[in-house]
């Protein structure tokens, strides 16, 4: 599910090192400040000097309520195609 349409419940940029889980790509369950979230973009380089990084702990990402993203989805699939 797309959710950049919906800045309900995001984060801006955030330090990936401040967020908890063994994942960081997109969909991925986490815990940032004790509220469980979901990655809605991965990771990027803090700066040109780290594009190179494989290190996910090395950039920024962004965040979803987790619970903003069970209220979309249950939307989407109410809304007539």
């Amino acid at each position: 599910v797309d959710l950049s349409g919906f800045p309900l419940g995001t984060t801006g940029w955030i330090k990936a090192s401040e967020v908890e889980g063994e994942s960081k790509e997109v969909g991925a369950k986490v815990v940032y400040q004790g509220r469980e979230m979901v990655v809605s973009t991965g990771v990027t380089p803090d700066s040109e000097d780290e594009e190179d990084s494989e290190d996910e702990e090395d950039g920024n990402l962004k965040l979803v309520d987790d619970g903003m993203v069970g209220t979309v989805v249950v939307w989407m699939e109410s809304e007539p195609s």
